[in-house]
């Protein structure tokens, strides 16, 4: 998230909310956010309230210019993983195929980022694994 040029106010859009301020493009390049978290459990929603919160999230993260997105989706409290969890992964399978989004990694796979968390120091902070409750994506 970053704040606004022109009140200062914290923003995720082109479009300032509370002054309507348009920010320039120059500047949000400026101020990327390398790792954009989405947290679409919380609250605990319907599979589509989290489907949306995850289409809002990329987005924000590809007008902020952000490389990474960390989906948080969590994995369910039945042992055997939730629909939130599995519809997530669908569609983000799906934005991959398309080419919306260049690279998706499960939590559970998260060995196989070593070269991102080189790339990446951010994540580091961000990322424990194996972690079946996250998906990593690179935009």
């Amino acid at each position: 998230m970053n704040d606004c040029e022109q009140c200062g106010n914290p923003i995720a859009a082109m479009v300032c909310p509370f002054c309507g301020f348009e920010q320039s493009t120059e500047a949000l390049a400026a101020r990327r956010a390398p790792i954009h978290v989405v947290k679409v459990k919380d609250g605990m929603p319907t599979t589509h309230e989290a489907l949306d919160r995850l289409l809002n999230a990329l987005n924000t993260a590809t007008v902020a210019g952000a490389e990474l997105m960390l989906v948080v989706h969590g994995y369910g409290s039945t042992g055997k993983g939730g629909e939130i969890r599995r519809a997530v992964r669908r569609r983000l399978a799906e934005w991959q195929a398309t080419d919306r989004v260049s690279e998706v990694v499960f939590g559970e796979d998260f060995r196989l980022t070593r070269d991102w968390r080189k790339n990446h120091p951010g994540l580091e902070r961000e990322v424990r694994g194996p972690n079946e409750g996250v998906t990593l994506v690179r935009l």
